[in-house]
């Protein structure tokens, strides 16, 4: 697959633009607008899983990409995660956003680690893919209030996270083991 150092490209402005809209769904939450925050979650969602999509058919994948798509997610799952777990207002248990945190700061350093050590980006896994799809959703169940719904996807969202977790560590250990 050909990869391309343009920055500006439809796929990275896809992501981008899931950055962006970090912000008005933010302030929908501040001010309780649900339905507003909802839709622009769920608009957020559906920008995530067409961007890598349209990056493979527009022949625009890049390592910015690879970089990128992953850290829009962990920004915008950990900021609204982050709202939701202390304002009164949304049931998302605070203890929720410190696991998936710590995970992320761990997930992040290692990646770091191999782009420093290896000089290549490391690629996101499917259950770390998956794990973010259903974050979403279940952040934007949480968003709506739409009980149970948010809390089954809750525990399925830690199940792939912790699924996903053992995966980049087993990576990360292969790909800095010694050469023999």
């Amino acid at each position: 697959m050909h990869q391309t150092k343009r920055i500006w490209t439809v796929p990275n402005g896809m992501t981008f633009m899931r950055l962006v809209f970090l912000f008005p769904i933010l302030w929908c939450l501040m001010h309780q607008l649900r339905s507003y925050a909802f839709l622009l979650a769920i608009l957020s969602i559906l920008t995530d899983l067409t961007d890598g999509w349209v990056a493979r058919k527009l022949n625009q994948t890049s390592d910015l990409g690879r970089i990128m798509d992953p850290v829009v997610d962990k920004i915008n799952i950990m900021a609204v995660a982050f709202f939701l777990a202390i304002s009164p207002h949304y049931d998302l248990p605070l203890w929720y956003f410190t696991v998936i945190a710590g995970r992320e700061i761990l997930i992040m350093a290692g990646g770091w680690i191999v782009i420093r050590r290896k000089k290549t980006v490391p690629e996101s896994n499917r259950p770390g893919k998956w794990s973010a799809f259903v974050s979403g959703l279940m952040i934007a169940c949480f968003i709506i209030g739409w009980q149970p719904w948010a809390w089954i996807l809750l525990w399925i969202s830690l199940s792939l996270t912790a699924v996903s977790t053992c995966v980049y560590a087993a990576v990360l250990f292969r790909t800095l083991r010694p050469e023999r």
